[in-house]
């Protein structure tokens, strides 16, 4: 696998509340990358209000051809999936089980005073998707899974201190 100090087309990609965009941040400052969020192409209103798939990823797909260097990070499948190809390196954050996720979701909208709502809707549909229920679940690959077909340049990382270690690594580049 290639040195990440020599990667220069990153993806971030994992569980929600895992550190995706903290990890994004310090790459990007640390490799003078661009970072972008796939949130940033599903949401018209951050949070509020989604943007049509198509147009999502057609935004992602003009990124992708407008940039040749990046850091990309997100979770929404569809768009991780038209930046597999093109990373040089996917960085894999997860949890192993769902409450410390749960957890982690709780202590961050708590932090940010994010609504109730919200709240509800992120834990609901962590749920849904880990365990592939509900209508746009099934059948449907995990990120796990579709990131499988490219285990030659995957890093995973789950445990905290192995997600520390390779923070602390970037930092000290």
């Amino acid at each position: 696998m290639q040195d990440i100090k020599e990667c220069r087309r990153i993806l971030i990609v994992g569980d929600s509340c895992r550190g995706k965009s903290t990890m994004a941040g310090l790459l990007s400052k640390s490799l003078n990358l661009k970072h972008q969020d796939l949130d940033d192409f599903f949401w018209v209103k951050k949070f509020t209000i989604k943007r049509e798939k198509p147009k999502q990823l057609e935004l992602v797909n003009i990124f992708l051809k407008e940039n040749n260097e990046w850091i990309i990070e997100g979770t929404t499948r569809d768009m991780v999936s038209l930046c597999l190809k093109d990373a040089d390196v996917i960085i894999h954050l997860w949890f192993r089980s769902l409450l410390p996720q749960l957890i982690c979701i709780t202590k961050r909208s708590f932090q940010r005073r994010e609504n109730f709502g919200s709240y509800l809707d992120l834990c609901y549909t962590t749920v849904l998707k880990r365990y592939k229920l509900g209508r746009r679940n099934k059948g449907r690959l995990s990120v796990k899974e579709l990131i499988a077909g490219y285990s030659y340049k995957v890093i995973s990382l789950n445990a905290w201190e192995d997600i520390e270690k390779f923070k602390n690594d970037i930092i000290e580049f």
